[in-house]
């Protein structure tokens, strides 16, 4: 995964102490957050270069790389289904409950568990009400020159 535009939201939501270790997570720690370079787009059934993406600062890691480093002093545990979410009476604090009838009460609950979050579900009290509406995405990158400094700068 190359993380490049993002590095500066990351600086912003990680504590300190994580963020100075995220060269550690690297693919290649030998090469510096600063290095800059070329991501290459390669074909996948070719495997040919197709394209590169500059970037100034980034990197890549792998996920379970940096899953490890941003979880690290927090309690993750796998495997939990969540069935339930009680909200305080007074707008603060939440308790989840799940199927194996553990409760653990917190100030939030995230749900960052994909398009048919649970989450969602609970605080919407309905699948109905949660449920993501498609729509197609078409991804394309392309390089455009126009020849013509005014006109790229009008565009």
């Amino acid at each position: 995964m190359a993380i490049h535009w993002a590095l500066e939201r990351l600086e912003t939501l990680l504590p300190a102490h994580i963020y100075a270790n995220l060269e550690a997570a690297s693919c290649n720690p030998a090469i510096p957050i600063d290095a800059g370079g070329t991501y290459p787009i390669i074909h996948a059934e070719t495997g040919n270069m197709l394209a590169g993406v500059p970037y100034a600062r980034g990197m890549r890691v792998p996920r379970s790389k940096m899953r490890a480093l941003v979880s690290e002093g927090i309690d993750v545990q796998f495997g939990k289904k969540l069935v339930d979410v009680e909200f305080g009476a007074d707008g603060k604090g939440v308790v989840a409950k799940f199927d194996d009838g553990k409760r653990l009460k917190g100030s939030m609950v995230v749900g960052a568990e994909g398009a048919k979050s649970r989450v969602r579900e609970i605080a919407m009290n309905s699948v109905e009400k949660a449920a993501t509406t498609p729509f197609p995405i078409w991804h394309m990158n392309l390089t455009v020159c126009y020849g013509d400094a005014e006109k790229a700068q009008f565009v």
